[in-house]
This record gives C-alpha cells, sequence and structure tokens, in this order.
C-alpha cells in the first residue's frame, strides 16, 4: 500500500471529505477526522503532523496563539462544509508552496 506524505494525506481528505468520513457535515467533522489521522501518526498527541502549518495559519489569519482547528472554526466554520474545506485546502496549499525550502513535508 502506498504511503502518502502528511500533505497529501491532509489534502486528499480536505478535496474529499466524504470518501474519508461519510458521516462529516461540517468542518469541525473534517478537522475532527485530520486530528485522528495526525495522532495515528503521531501518537500520543499528533505533534509532528504537518510541521509549521498551525504558526503559519495563525500568522495569515492574524490569530492569537490558540489551537489551528479553533482558529479554523472561527474563521471558516459558518460556510458550508465544501466551501470551507476548500478554503482550509487553499491555506494548506499556500503554506506549502511558501515553505518548501525551509523544512521538509513528511
Amino acid at each position: 500500500m502506498e504511503e502518502f506524505s502528511d500533505f497529501e494525506l491532509a489534502r486528499l481528505i480536505l478535496r474529499r471529505p466524504s470518501i474519508f468520513f461519510g458521516e462529516a457535515r461540517t468542518l469541525r467533522d473534517v478537522l475532527a477526522l485530520l486530528h485522528g489521522v495526525a495522532v495515528g501518526r503521531y501518537p500520543l498527541h499528533g505533534n509532528g503532523f504537518l510541521p509549521g502549518f498551525g504558526e503559519f495559519i495563525r500568522r495569515r489569519l492574524k490569530a492569537p496563539p490558540i489551537n489551528e482547528s479553533i482558529t479554523l472554526l472561527n474563521e471558516f466554520g459558518d460556510k458550508p462544509m465544501v466551501e470551507a474545506c476548500q478554503a482550509v485546502l487553499g491555506l494548506l496549499e499556500e503554506w506549502k508552496a511558501s515553505d518548501t525550502h525551509e523544512q521538509p513535508h513528511r
């Protein structure tokens, strides 16, 4: 079985969340799935999944130093799931494009 990088896996989930979690109805559901994936790949807390993405979100959205899921929910949580996932995907791709040479992405 092919192993995806963290970036590729997050990108796949954000593009088609219903394929991975049929019960997903909101951005909160999708972020919970991504957190579960992070914990599965980096037990106990999921630290190490998409290193630097949380800081990028805080800088980009001018958010206080809180959990990136809360920041994303505050910013996009009122949008329909597909639209919210596309917004988060846009941030993920912007981060990847701006951070390519600074640190490797698993």
